[in-house]
């Protein structure tokens, strides 16, 4: 399946412009040297090659990615298809359209919006006409207001990470993604069933008004983060510097929720986890964070599954901390007799790296099936974001830019907490990002503030 990852690392995938391409292309065709195929029948190629995978071998190969690159192509085209059906029908989606271009290339950044403005302002956005004068942050800040207001939702705010923001950045507009970023929260109802949301701007559109209710503040957080700040060579590297940083990010990792475990029984041992009855809740609390609150259906069934490879990994996570259950010696035993793929591709002066004892803890996990594929689940929610515990004792994940005494506030219409920080001398915030926090992401705070909602403003 190694084709599969040579296409998606063809830079056509990654680009901004050629959305456009084939969401406005009378009949859109994939050319690859002297091989032509419609663009509707690879995509149908794609997809039941997966779905055959699926079935056949439990994974989709190299084909997932392959999917996520066509995704916004893809998106965009049924929304075509259901404005063509319903022209007089408002189109819902704007938001993710938009969001699904912030990780991709293009040589000005304000083509992230322009790039899509034909699409956009088809679909019902109502964008201005293209300006390269206006400053990119007017750019962004006009079609991030536009979004919310035809979508009439606040989804768009799940995408700002607070990382990265350039001078005179509206907080709650987002960024271009400069890092791998985790999934996005979904399905949640922190502010319980609310309506739809109220929505104001003021100031020519810099500040947005909601109206919710501080619930908390941060009191402990970690300070490292998985993948964060790592480098992520692109395609056209060579593929000996490409080991190197995989050798690299996966010990960050294993550092990483080292130190998220170390923090979670400091604030046990501290008495500050008040939030839950008792400590089987508090590591039910902890899975769960880590977990984002999903499940990993493809493998295990059931919870107690789940649970036992949980306690397993954080074992084995754990082997080279003082105190804990397993020792290295134990690791090394998991590891006896197997052969590290990046071991035989590093260059002898950096093989060292596969020595440490993050790496090897690394690979035994890898190598366990009981722990493999949570590993990779709990990698990918929790991508950029850190571990931390609130002052009413709840344990929640947020974007890595959080800090000690941010505040965490519930908004009418949004079904996630959001971390914001007061800005000196101002009445308003600073929006952080969006926040999972094991107790609350049901509704359960929601009944206690929904009738002493005051206004948020985030500038």
């Amino acid at each position: 399946m190694s084709i599969f990852d040579e296409i998606t690392e063809n830079p056509w995938f990654s680009r901004v412009w050629t959305i456009q391409e084939v969401a406005l292309a009378r009949e859109a065709l994939v050319i690859c040297g002297d091989a032509t195929i419609p663009w509707d029948a690879f995509v149908l190629g794609v997809h039941s090659i997966m779905d055959a995978e699926q079935r056949v071998t439990g994974n989709t190969l190299g084909l997932t990615s392959l999917s996520g690159a066509m995704h916004a192509h893809m998106y965009t085209a049924n929304a075509f298809s259901q404005k063509q059906a319903n022209p007089q029908t408002p189109t819902a989606g704007l938001t993710l359209l938009f969001s699904s271009v912030l990780s991709r290339k293009c040589m000005d950044p304000k083509d992230h919006v322009f790039g899509l403005h034909a699409v956009l302002n088809r679909l019902g956005a109502g964008l201005p006409d293209p300006d390269y004068s206006k400053p990119l942050h007017r750019v962004f800040a006009e079609a991030s207001r536009l979004i919310i207001e035809r979508d009439h939702s606040l989804d768009l705010l799940k995408y700002v990470t607070g990382l990265d923001l350039e001078e005179n950045w509206p907080s709650w507009v987002p960024t271009r993604v400069k890092t791998k970023l985790p999934e996005i929260l979904k399905k949640f109802r922190a502010a319980g069933d609310s309506s739809a949301p109220l929505i104001q701007f003021r100031e020519t559109g810099r500040q947005l008004i909601l109206s919710g209710k501080k619930v908390g503040s941060v009191s402990m957080f970690s300070a490292r983060s998985p993948y964060l700040g790592s480098t992520h060579r692109v395609a056209d590297d060579t593929r000996r510097l490409s080991y190197l940083d995989k050798c690299q990010e996966a010990q960050n990792v294993i550092r990483s929720f080292q130190t998220w475990v170390v923090l979670w029984n400091s604030a046990k041992c501290r008495g500050l986890m008040t939030a839950y009855d008792d400590p089987d809740m508090e590591r039910r609390a902890l899975f769960t964070t880590l977990l984002q609150g999903g499940t990993i259906t493809s493998w295990a069934s059931d919870e107690t599954a789940l649970l036992r490879g949980f306690y397993k990994w954080g074992a084995m996570l754990c082997a080279n901390l003082e105190g804990h259950l397993i020792g290295m010696d134990a690791i090394d035993l998991l590891l006896y007799g197997s052969t590290s793929e990046h071991k035989m591709l590093l260059p002898p002066e950096m093989q060292y790296l596969t020595r440490t004892e993050e790496w090897r803890i690394h690979e035994a996990i890898e190598n366990d099936i009981d722990t493999s594929p949570l590993h990779h689940r709990l990698v990918q929610c929790n991508l950029s974001k850190t571990l931390f515990v609130t002052d009413t004792g709840h344990i929640g994940t947020a974007v890595a830019s959080i800090r000690a005494h941010d505040s965490i506030v519930l908004v009418s219409g949004l079904g996630v907490p959001l971390i914001v920080r007061e800005i000196p001398g101002q009445i308003s915030y600073r929006l952080m990002g969006p926040a999972f926090i094991a107790g609350i992401m049901f509704g359960e705070m929601w009944q206690g503030i929904k009738g002493r909602l005051e206004d948020i403003i985030l500038a």
